[in-house]
C-alpha cells in the first residue's frame, strides 16, 4: 500500500512540474507578446519554441492524466473495468444487423 502510495504521489509530482513548466514557457511568451521593459532581449525564435514546447509538454500531461486516470479506476474496480472490456468484445463480435435486431433474408422469387 505506501510503495501504490508512493507511485501516485510520484505522478501527481510530475504533473505539477509538467503544469510548472508549461505556465513558465507561456508567460515568457506574453512578456513578449506584451512587449514589457526587457521584453526586446527576447528572441522572437526562443518564443516561438515557448509555444511548440509548451504545446507539446500540454500534449503530453493530457495523455499522461488520461493513463493515469485508467490505471486509477483499474485499482479501485478491477471487475467493473473487466466487464466493461467483455461487454466491448462481445459488441464487437456480434454482427451490426443483430444488434439492431433486423434479420437479412434472401428472397428467391425470380
Amino acid at each position: 500500500m505506501l510503495i501504490r502510495d508512493l507511485i501516485k504521489l510520484r505522478r501527481q509530482m510530475s504533473f505539477y512540474v509538467l503544469e510548472l513548466v508549461t505556465n513558465v514557457l507561456r508567460v515568457f511568451m506574453l512578456y513578449k507578446s506584451l512587449r514589457l521593459y526587457g521584453s526586446i532581449y527576447l528572441d522572437s525564435i526562443f518564443v516561438e519554441l515557448c509555444g511548440v514546447f509548451s504545446s507539446f509538454f500540454a500534449l503530453l500531461k493530457s495523455i499522461k492524466k488520461k493513463s493515469f486516470e485508467k490505471s486509477s479506476l483499474a485499482e479501485k474496480n478491477p471487475s467493473s473495468v473487466k466487464k466493461v472490456e467483455i461487454v466491448e468484445q462481445e459488441i464487437k463480435s456480434k454482427d451490426l444487423f443483430e444488434l439492431n435486431g433486423v434479420e437479412m433474408s434472401v428472397d428467391d422469387s425470380d
